[in-house]
């Protein structure tokens, strides 16, 4: 399942994310044992659970009646409480990484070695984190993308006075995040929390592969009333399209300044990135006369997958841009099969037409006395 993320209205706080997380579908009774297994160990938590209806229709909402908890004990309550829920491996790590977001932003904003989170130094905090964590987990969530959030305008009181929203602390949190954020909104919609859960989410779980079906929606309330907005976050489930055309990304430069041995690395390593399938290089005639290279890298359509591309590119030739563009792909099946003596086979099949090839590094094993072309022929069975 693909988990779309989408706080881009109203931000996101931690309630709103359990909230919305349960409104699409998860075991709304994960919450109530978090909060069980925090009372347990001395810090009495309740949630509250509950339908309500807004300018977009039906949605969820959460309360979390928490206890204080000292800043300096969070990491080791949070430890305890994961060991007691036992979560799949990948919420225990979006959980592990939001509170340490968490933290690290509170020690840089007041330049101190230990941090000490205010409001934030509760249990709601870590109910949040692992509810969250765990509730996506419980939907079978594989990979999400993350849109970005509303962080709201304008100040709002703390315990350190009247602050500037985002917050320091938020916008900590926000700081080098490529996926930004829209300063826009009343007041404060976007929580230290809420910021960490999202980044955590991001860094924690891939990117999934367009074309994607929306399947289900879950919108979770926030507690205050916009003026000018629905205070509503949505997390939109989808599966992913199935169709007979793909699309690609294809990102190339020009370069009339570099030596064949830069060139050459810069191809070897461009092919050691993930999702790209192939780097092509073009030979042709460039302004004054110059002869030029084109590297062209056709990469799976990823969103930010240029960037990476890109800063190789850079890497080893100094380029200063490169021409980025979508295309559709048509792919035949393939598979490959292997003979008695261990010959691999490429068969592919498009509609009624077949073709089978074996790999050339076996071919090349099995060449003696006869040609290439001859041993390939014969490594062929009669009825391929």
């Amino acid at each position: 399942m693909i988990s779309v993320v989408d706080p881009q209205a109203s931000g996101a706080s931690g309630d709103m994310l359990i909230a919305a997380l349960i409104d699409a579908g998860a075991d709304p009774e994960i919450p109530h044992h978090i909060a069980q297994i925090l009372t347990d160990q001395g810090h009495p938590t309740h949630v509250q659970i509950e339908r309500t209806h807004t300018e977009i229709g039906p949605a969820t909402r959460v309360k979390v009646h928490d206890h204080p908890v000292p800043t300096r004990e969070l990491p080791t309550l949070l430890e305890k409480t994961l060991r007691e829920l036992d979560p799949p491996p990948t919420a225990r790590k979006i959980a592990q990484r939001a509170l340490q977001l968490l933290l690290e932003a509170e020690k840089k904003v007041h330049d101190r070695k230990h941090p000490h989170l205010h409001e934030l130094a509760s249990t709601d905090t870590i109910l949040d984190i692992t509810a969250t964590a765990t509730l996506l987990t419980d939907l079978n969530v594989q990979a999400a993308h993350v849109l970005p959030p509303a962080t709201g305008t304008g100040t709002v009181r703390t315990e350190h006075g009247t602050l500037p929203v985002p917050t320091p602390a938020t916008l900590q949190i926000l700081k080098d995040w490529e996926v930004g954020h829209v300063p826009e909104g009343p007041g404060e919609l976007l929580t230290p929390t809420g910021a960490a859960l999202l980044r955590a989410i991001h860094e924690e779980l891939p990117r999934p592969t367009p074309p994607y079906t929306p399947k289900r929606i879950g919108q979770g309330a926030g507690t205050k009333e916009l003026p000018d907005r629905p205070n509503v976050l949505r997390i939109i489930l989808c599966e992913p399209t199935r169709k007979p055309h793909h699309t690609i990304k294809i990102i190339e430069t020009s370069i009339d300044d570099a030596d064949g041995e830069t060139v050459g690395e810069a191809l070897n390593q461009l092919m050691q990135l993930k999702h790209v399938k192939d780097v092509e290089l073009i030979h042709g005639m460039g302004k004054k006369g110059r002869p030029r290279f084109i590297i062209r890298v056709i990469t799976e359509d990823l969103p930010e997958i240029e960037t990476q591309v890109f800063k190789e590119l850079f890497r080893w030739t100094g380029t200063l841009g490169a021409r980025i563009y979508r295309c559709h792909r048509i792919t035949a099946e393939r598979r490959i099969t292997r003979t008695e003596d261990g010959v691999r086979i490429k068969e592919s099949k498009f509609e009624d037409v077949r073709h089978a090839k074996p790999e050339w590094e076996d071919v090349k094993e099995h060449v003696d006395d006869e040609t290439a072309p001859l041993t390939r022929a014969r490594l062929l069975k009669p009825d391929d």
